[in-house]
């Protein structure tokens, strides 16, 4: 895959504040272990993606927002579209309170079996579903410990840019 990224915001402010812009364009070649239900075992897919992800670092945490928008090249009615946010609010040193938001829209589901599911596939979530959206709330803490020392960080294609 190809990418290009851009941040509006200058480089010396990178660890601090980020408005990320970011492309992607890429091939996959896919062999299904089932058909699907539109009758493939194998296909080549071209797809793009898109994504617009704010990011801030302050000293009462980090705040992320982004919007992410990805479809197949030979069908432009698969497509995904996605948004979320996540604040992680400093307790103590380490310690952090976890608050994540999403919501997805999806309509690029290609890869759903033609035949259908039985109970038990279901019940123990084996396969996927054919949903037409996802959202989630999740709330958590977390502890990172490590050195003091270790101010390495590599600011280009996030994490939450790579999510989608």
């Amino acid at each position: 895959a190809a990418a290009l990224e851009w941040n509006f915001f200058p480089y010396e402010e990178a660890n601090r504040r980020q408005l990320l812009a970011h492309y992607q364009v890429g091939y996959s070649h896919v062999r299904y272990e089932e058909e699907t239900l539109f009758g493939k075992l194998e296909e080549d897919l071209f797809d793009h993606r898109l994504a617009l992800v704010w990011e801030s670092r302050q000293p009462w945490g980090d705040g992320t927002l982004g919007v992410f928008y990805s479809n197949f090249l030979h069908d432009w009615t698969k497509y995904g579209l996605a948004t979320g946010g996540e604040v992680r609010i400093r307790l103590v040193r380490g310690l952090e309170l976890d608050i994540e938001v999403s919501y997805d829209l999806i309509r690029d589901q290609i890869y759903l079996p033609a035949e259908e599911l039985d109970d038990e596939e279901i019940l123990v979530q084996r396969r996927q579903l054919a949903t037409g959206y996802e959202y989630g709330v999740e709330i958590g803490l977390s502890y990172r410990f490590g050195s003091i020392f270790n101010n390495v960080v590599n600011n280009r294609f996030p994490w939450i840019v790579r999510r989608f």
